[in-house]
């Protein structure tokens, strides 16, 4: 039998939930700008990369902490670690595009959902007392519409994933037969990591990833782009 919460749950994965994510290529319009040319298997060890070293220890590790503080109605310590990851995020095409992201998903979520503590985050994030980031909002939604937190995770890998397939899709990095054997080949590394994730401690908040920072740095003065980020 399907586990309760698991429509809802598919629902906010999916490209049809508005996000505004289709506006952003988290930095690999830049990267894809000095670097053309590039195969499936190039791309898949960058997006394993992303994930491992900067996504992972960063917006999924303080996601973690909003979806078990979500779970135990402790809403000050999910807009703590929205402001944790706030701050870590360095270049300002990333923090827009994490904030513009997820106050849209939220705002779509409380709408969407009716449930009270979705529609107080939301308050939170309106009034500007939190930022908003999509990490963290999609993983507090998704633990009060029943995931527990390694489904969490790797729904929220599985979509990032997805977004930054797409984006490369767009930009002409990929054809759609090499993009979807893309998203299937990082299944692995999407959820080994979200499962590595569980055991970390939360001071284990870390991010390294300078050859995307600096690109989506150059990416705000690049001449052409398709992407706002």
């Amino acid at each position: 039998m399907m586990k309760t919460g698991w429509y809802s749950l598919l629902q906010i994965t999916d490209s049809l939930f508005p996000s505004g994510a289709f506006a952003h290529s988290y930095g690999l319009e830049g990267l894809l700008e000095r670097n053309g040319g590039v195969d499936v298997a190039t791309w898949r060890a960058i997006l394993a990369e992303i994930w491992s070293t900067h996504l992972l220890r960063s917006d999924g590790l303080l996601g973690l902490r909003a979806h078990r503080a979500m779970i135990a109605g402790d809403l000050a310590r999910v807009c703590d670690a929205d402001r944790e990851l706030h701050a870590m995020k360095l270049p300002r095409e990333l923090r827009a595009a994490s904030t513009s992201t997820g106050r849209a998903f939220l705002a779509e979520a409380s709408a969407a959902f009716s449930i009270p503590d979705v529609g107080a985050l939301c308050e939170q994030v309106e009034a500007g007392t939190s930022p908003g980031n999509h990490a963290i909002v999609f993983q507090a939604v998704a633990a009060v519409l029943g995931a527990d937190e390694h489904e969490s995770l790797v729904t929220w890998g599985y979509q990032t994933m997805a977004q930054m397939t797409a984006a490369l899709l767009r930009l002409g990095g990929l054809g759609h037969r090499a993009a979807t054997s893309l998203i299937a080949g990082l299944q692995p590394v999407v959820e080994d990591g979200a499962r590595r994730v569980l055991d970390l401690d939360p001071g284990d908040v870390a991010s390294f990833a300078p050859l995307l920072e600096i690109a989506s740095m150059r990416h705000e003065r690049q001449y052409s782009r398709l992407f706002r980020s």
